[in-house]
């Protein structure tokens, strides 16, 4: 069972993102949540609200769905950063302050989780023009669903160049929290190739050990 306090369908988590954002709104002052990171909230409650509502209309895209995702995936980012940087550490907030939050009370009896020792296994599909399906599960296991205390698999990538000797060479990183992501490229990078891998990030944000690099032809 999920102990996610963001709802897994879109339109609550929209709804929830609501209530959360227009508090981080109300008390950024008393939490010093930095005024940067505020605005950066608000923009991307923006982005997945527009990507979401275009998903609803006739005729959505393969690609309104991956844009609506990320936009997701990014919003649910800044939430859990600021709820675990900003809320959780101030033992002063009252149940019902949280609750303005949309948040349970805090847990009194909080499990330990370890940092993650399983690592990620990718596989990569090209799909329509400049879009990649890339896959993630438990190296291990092959189980696909977020292993319990994860916040999800970091994925990093790299368009182009030479195959990368290590990990640590891709530049650009997110977070994914489902099976399956597309990533979208821009048309100047058709013909290039792609460079991934990947790895678990628990609940505290401290990550385990690299999987495999795997790569592709961005279509």
């Amino acid at each position: 069972m999920s102990k996610d306090f963001i709802p897994g369908p879109d339109a609550e988590c929209l709804e929830f993102g609501d209530t959360f954002t227009d508090a981080v709104v109300d008390h950024a002052e008393e939490l010093g949540i930095p005024a940067a990171a505020v605005t950066a909230l608000q923009a991307k409650r923006t982005a997945f609200n527009t990507a979401y509502q275009a998903c609803r209309q006739p005729g959505k895209s393969k690609l309104d769905v991956a844009v609506k995702n990320e936009a997701r995936d990014a919003y649910e980012h800044d939430i859990r950063h600021i709820k675990k940087a900003y809320i959780d550490p101030n033992e002063e907030l009252s149940a019902a302050k949280r609750e303005a939050f949309g948040l349970p009370p805090k847990d009194p009896t909080r499990s330990v989780i370890p940092p993650p020792t399983i690592t990620v296994a990718l596989t990569v599909k090209p799909k329509e023009a400049r879009q990649i399906e890339v896959a993630r599960a438990v190296a291990e296991t092959g189980e696909t669903a977020t292993p319990y205390g994860m916040d999800g698999a970091i994925l990093y990538e790299r368009v182009g160049g030479e195959p990368p000797a290590a990990p640590e060479e891709l530049d650009k990183s997110m977070i994914v929290k489902r099976h399956k992501t597309v990533r979208v490229y821009g048309e100047t990078e058709r013909g290039k190739p792609v460079y991934y891998a990947g790895r678990w990030q628990n609940e505290k944000g401290e990550k385990g050990p690299w999987g495999d690099i795997v790569s592709a032809i961005i279509p």
